[in-house]
């Protein structure tokens, strides 16, 4: 979430989600809560080290600009648990948003986006401690996900832009490798509101997505440019093992496949292992 391009996607031409549609085991929810304390632990901590706020950091947002937009998702998020805060119904008004609220907040100091991000992650992960993984929440679009599917989005969205303040610092990033593979897998609820209609016009295949760290497993199935996500094996043509956190800075278009390819971060088998290199183009960064 957030990145200042508006992509080409439409969340009412998908399917509602289904029970099987990439829901939480206990162990990933288990390992999905620590996260939360643990990322935005690490996102403070690198936040308040930032020596550059104006840095620039990703596209047209600088450090601070992104500090800004994270403390405002954690606030929303905590929001929407409340069953308050703003939902929208078109991708494109979220992009909105975010321009908004990074440009009125440009006032504020990456210590106080710091702060902020402190207090509604732990608000939030209080939130989360009192639910179920399987309990649906409302989201944009009218979209409905799993408690699991939920909390991955802020989550992820984190995780990449403390990669990018990181980056931007001359720096690493690197969440815990099973935190970012729980992240990635309850992420998947969403992927069918964020297939590129354009590049999976007329596509069908199978993937098996293995994500290391955790032992966390997806079942993506694209049918005439839809797609279905499944935890149930099913017949892949296609398996993928992979780091988790290098596959999604490849998803959010932050790095290229083809280091990780050669470097054996992801590697791919099966009937047609060449779908590997086509995947992370059918989808729009979430």
């Amino acid at each position: 979430m957030g990145r200042p391009q508006v992509q080409q996607y439409g969340w009412d031409r998908v399917t509602p989600i289904t029970e099987d549609s990439g829901s939480s085991t206990p162990t990933s929810w288990t390992r999905l809560q620590r996260a939360m304390g643990a990322t935005s632990e690490q996102l403070v901590g690198l936040l308040r080290s930032v020596r550059n706020p104006d840095a620039r950091a990703v596209g047209e947002w600088s450090i601070r600009d992104l500090a800004v937009h994270v403390a405002d998702t954690y606030t929303n998020y905590t929001l929407y648990l409340r069953g308050q805060g703003e939902l929208f119904s078109d991708p494109s008004e979220i992009t909105a948003h975010n321009a908004r609220v990074v440009h009125a907040g440009h006032a504020m100091t990456v210590e106080e986006a710091a702060e902020r991000i402190a207090s509604s992650a732990a608000e939030l992960d209080a939130l989360v401690g009192q639910r179920r993984p399987d309990e649906r929440v409302r989201w944009h679009g009218g979209i409905e996900l799993d408690m699991s599917g939920f909390v991955a989005i802020p989550l992820s969205d984190a995780m990449i832009h403390a990669h990018d303040i990181a980056a931007s610092e001359g720096r690493s990033f690197k969440p815990d490798p099973s935190h970012a593979s729980a992240t990635f897998a309850n992420l998947t609820q969403l992927f069918p509101y964020y297939v590129d209609a354009s590049a999976a016009a007329g596509f069908s295949a199978s993937y098996d997505l293995r994500l290391r760290g955790g032992g966390d497993q997806r079942f993506l199935v694209f049918d005439n440019g839809g797609l279905e996500i499944a935890t149930e094996p099913r017949p892949a043509d296609c398996v993928i093992s992979t780091d988790a956190f290098t596959f999604m800075l490849i998803g959010y278009n932050r790095i290229s496949q083809w280091r990780p390819a050669l470097t054996g971060k992801v590697i791919a088998w099966g009937r047609k292992p060449w779908l590997a290199l086509k995947l992370p183009r059918l989808m729009a960064p979430p």
